[in-house]
């Protein structure tokens, strides 16, 4: 995969990513093995790690499939619109083709309107959609929600799956054939929301 330089992402009526890309972890090596001292706390990146690549190039949908009534590239951002003619009975999504990253970072940010609900799925496949059959980018898998009231940010929930899997603030075991387990609280989710 050819290195692209950072871009902004995407500008919606309902969201906006700026900059969208994916840093491989297997096999990457530092030029010098790190050797821990007593003296080391954690630190802040400053800019990309080495390694990443991203995933647009800011200027077309090369490496991008979707439908045209919803994506488009504008002043360097990857941009979704639904209009009051191009409303969705189901959801549709803009899916990267331009490789598959086994473990990986998504770095990105986003910009969304107040009534705005979007997601960006990871891990996910593209399946019929019997709701909308000519939907051919209806995808069921996990999904980072994003919406403009914070409801839906930091929830594990598995589009066109097993819903909500955890919510805001939880720890769950999930085990097939029945709702996922409680397991405990790490924090108070509308305090959470402050983090985002």
């Amino acid at each position: 995969m050819k290195r692209l330089d950072r871009r902004p992402f995407l500008k919606t009526m309902f969201g906006a990513l700026t900059p969208l890309g994916l840093r491989p972890l297997a096999g990457q090596q530092p030029s010098e093995p790190y050797v821990p001292r007593q003296s080391d706390r954690p630190e802040a990146i400053d800019g990309d790690e080495p390694g990443f690549e991203s995933i647009f190039n800011g200027k077309n949908l090369e490496g991008w499939e979707g439908d045209p009534s919803y994506w488009r590239v504008e002043n360097g951002s990857l941009v979704g619109e639904i209009t009051p003619a191009t409303v969705v009975r189901s959801n549709t999504f803009i899916v990267w083709r331009g490789g598959r990253p086994r473990d990986f970072e998504l770095k990105l940010d986003y910009r969304i309107t107040p009534e705005g609900n979007s997601g960006i799925n990871y891990r996910s496949a593209i399946i019929p959609d019997p709701v909308t059959p000519e939907n051919k980018f209806a995808m069921r898998g996990y999904q980072c929600d994003l919406d403009g009231r914070k409801r839906y940010p930091g929830n594990n929930y598995e589009e066109k799956g097993r819903r909500f899997l955890a919510v805001r603030g939880q720890v769950s075991h999930v085990v097939g054939g029945r709702k996922p387990v409680l397991l405990s609280t790490f924090g108070d989710p509308d305090q959470l929301v402050s983090c985002l």
